[in-house]
């Protein structure tokens, strides 16, 4: 409890896992997608931003269709495609 409270007071409003995958996925704590991950890395904005942006490498990560449709890659291809 008390490290949530901290992990509040400083920012810490997104999840992605802890061990990634090959894709994965960056969350807002509050979407139900993220609240199902059971082993968390909890990130501030500017880290879990820098994820998606840079994608880390060889570990692709996007952002949640539902909580993060502005950095999510297949909303962003849909929007071009529609203008």
């Amino acid at each position: 409890m008390i490290a949530q409270f901290f992990r509040f007071l400083f920012g810490y409003t997104y999840i992605t896992r802890k061990n990634p995958r090959p894709f994965n996925e960056v969350h807002k704590r509050s979407c139900r997608y993220g609240q199902s991950i059971s082993q968390k890395r909890y990130l501030r904005k500017e880290q879990a931003y820098l994820l998606i942006i840079l994608n880390d490498g060889k570990r692709h990560y996007d952002g949640c269709r539902h909580c993060l449709p502005e950095m999510n890659t297949e909303e962003i291809q849909k929007s071009i495609k529609t203008q």
